[in-house]
């Protein structure tokens, strides 16, 4: 059963009551999918996220777009928060910008030691 009808009635004083229930958004196929790539409690939370930024009114109240933005919300949570920068500090290594490079060798054995269990 698709919930975008639910948000088709005539408007009332506040459409945000219109809201599906977590449990209908969650036997959508377009989220099903998404639990299958990132489980299902993440997609929980952000099915609930969005929900409440809907009754916040932060996001347009559209049933038809539920899963889109729980999507959008769960891309940017998985995104790896770590990237490369250039130290144009002066100095060879800074606290701020993480450990200074590692010869190849060593970036190699780092990877082969974490291919397995190991004693940290």
């Amino acid at each position: 059963m698709d919930f975008c009808h639910v948000m088709t009635k005539p408007p009332s004083s506040d459409s945000r009551i219109a809201l599906p229930s977590v449990d209908r958004i969650l036997g959508e196929p377009a989220v099903a999918v998404l639990i299958e790539r990132h489980g299902r409690q993440l997609v929980v939370d952000s099915v609930r996220a969005v929900l409440a930024e809907m009754r916040e009114g932060k996001l347009p109240v559209n049933g038809a777009e539920i899963a889109a933005h729980c999507a959008a919300r769960l891309e940017a949570d998985m995104r790896p928060s770590q990237r490369r920068v250039f130290n144009l500090t002066g100095t060879v290594l800074h606290t701020n910008l993480g450990r200074a490079p590692l010869p190849e060798e060593a970036v190699a054995a780092t990877a082969e030691s974490l291919r397995g269990p190991t004693n940290l």
